[in-house]
């Protein structure tokens, strides 16, 4: 998938290119397709298998042949996709109250925006019936008499959701779902020396911790983007910490220290850090809201837009769009800054 689509059309689904599908095929046929792997793998003394869900239809047939329990692993919010069937929410009837993948509603929807929702849900399941069409043709192809994906799905021994209560909504789910968010976090380390110094020179205003994640990305991010985001960090009494790992060929303020990598919990968990400017990405929202840090997201693609969603709803931070001028970005590091508590 060209990734300056993501950039530019990362929440619409209808953007999304073909190749995405045939990327799919090709994969799920070439491990389909590997009967040497297959037999050894049967030849080990394995007991379990733990396997991602996401667009894995195949991979849960090709573990389904070696006849032991299969648990799935699910990273993002359980609004759609493959956790609609293996954590018992495939149900239209739950479209009033659950906000739908790459929806950005909340749990508190007027009437319009509960059709907008039923609409995305709509779309959705089309997007995965066509996509359990495919996939079922491969693994009958290969694996003739496997039961269809979608029971797969629905007899795993167990799901483990990387969902916590404290960003999510409320929602019934089985016995066999087991939350298990925030795995990753822990309480802060010190950090590098020099990485240090700069964060104690903030003083009272304290450091603005800035990470869009690998979305980030020099080569498909316009340079233009990056000038505004350092333009606006000038005007601030903050000083800010910038993930990026391409070439600066601008003047860089005084007050922002750019690095190509950055022990995020490190910093997030430090007392003098006052916002964190993320994309929302599900494992860097939930380690703000572990160590108490209010986040101004700036949403890119996927399901993004949804945790971004979460995040306000519960008054953990506010969010601006990837074209918001100056000011507007200004104003909501303020408002999170000094209004939330």
């Amino acid at each position: 998938m060209p990734l300056d689509v993501l950039w530019e059309h990362g929440h619409l689904p209808h953007k999304i290119p073909p190749d995405a599908f045939r990327t799919m095929i090709a994969l799920c046929d070439t491990l389909l397709g590997d009967s040497a792997l297959l037999t050894r793998l049967k030849r080990q003394n394995i007991r379990l298998v733990v396997i991602d869900l996401f667009t894995n239809e195949c991979g849960l047939a090709f573990a389904y042949q070696l006849g032991i329990p299969v648990v799935g692993y699910w990273a993002l919010p359980l609004n759609g996709g493959e956790a609609d069937y293996a954590a018992g929410m495939a149900l239209t009837s739950f479209s009033p109250i659950i906000p739908s993948f790459m929806s950005g509603l909340t749990d508190d929807m007027n009437f319009y925006q509960r059709m907008m929702n039923a609409l995305y849900k709509l779309l959705g399941t089309i997007v995965m019936r066509l996509q359990m069409f495919i996939t079922d043709n491969l693994i009958q192809k290969h694996f003739p008499g496997t039961p269809h994906p979608t029971l797969l799905l629905s007899n795993l021994s167990g799901v483990l959701a990387n969902v916590d209560h404290s960003l999510d909504y409320p929602r019934p789910l089985p016995p066999n779902v087991i939350p298990v968010g925030c795995m990753q976090c822990r309480p802060a380390r010190r950090l590098p020396e020099i990485m240090e110094r700069f964060v104690r020179g903030s003083g009272e205003a304290g450091v603005i911790l800035f990470s869009l994640g690998a979305t980030f990305d020099p080569s498909w991010v316009p340079k233009e983007i990056l000038e505004r985001f350092l333009k606006t960090f000038s005007r601030l009494e903050q000083r800010v910490i910038v993930k990026y790992h391409g070439e600066i060929n601008m003047e860089v303020p005084g007050n922002v220290m750019i690095v190509p990598w950055l022990p995020q919990q490190d910093i997030l968990g430090h007392p003098q850090t006052r916002v964190f400017f993320s994309h929302c990405g599900k494992q860097s929202a939930m380690e703000a809201v572990y160590h108490e840090v209010p986040i101004v997201a700036m949403p890119v693609f996927g399901d993004q837009i949804d945790v971004a969603g979460m995040l306000r709803a519960k008054g953990m931070g506010v969010i601006v769009d990837k074209q918001a001028p100056e000011e507007e970005i200004i104003h909501a590091l303020n408002e999170v800054i000094y209004n939330y508590r």
